[in-house]
């Protein structure tokens, strides 16, 4: 049996592991029980926050949106207790969750926005996935052909790519 302090964190953990899988449904009812373990924000910020970003992801990837949405308001009511990384995953998730809705104008100028940042910084693995869900908004969007309006630079493309191809392991 697991001492009751650690449950909240084994819960979060079997949801991580069966979102991972796609066993979405059983990864909403975890990160369901995660929240009830905690009673509220204030209990662990960090896990309660990522529990909830663990919702929206699985609500979304079942294409309920709303669901997903709600989660995310949630979040961003207590975020300014997260740290900048919640923040960059909230902002992550919208964008997201516009691309599940079809809105895939605004998904791709939120997501070249995170690209931009994630170029800044170097964090070429972050830049990698964000790429990689433009690449699914723009065939969707724009049947394969490019926008610079809202794909990002071809340069930026090209040094991400690059980046990523010529990185140590």
């Amino acid at each position: 049996s697991v001492p009751l302090i650690f449950q909240p964190d084994r819960s979060f953990l079997i949801a991580e592991a069966q979102r991972a899988q796609g066993f979405f449904d059983p990864a909403i009812r975890s990160y369901q029980q995660v929240l009830k373990l905690l009673k509220s924000p204030s209990s662990d910020h960090t896990l309660w926050i990522d529990s909830q970003l663990g919702l929206a992801r699985s609500w979304r990837s079942l294409g309920l949106t709303k669901s997903a949405r709600r989660a995310l308001r949630e979040v961003r009511d207590v975020l300014r207790k997260g740290t900048s990384e919640q923040a960059e995953d909230l902002a992550l998730e919208e964008a997201m969750i516009l691309r599940a809705e079809g809105n895939h104008p605004r998904a791709l100028a939120r997501l070249n926005s995170l690209l931009r940042l994630h170029e800044r910084r170097g964090d070429l693995s972050s830049a990698g996935y964000v790429l990689w869900a433009m690449a699914g908004a723009r065939r969707f969007f724009l049947g394969g052909g490019a926008s610079p309006a809202h794909a990002g630079s071809a340069s930026a493309r090209r040094r991400a790519v690059s980046a990523v191809l010529i990185a140590p392991v």
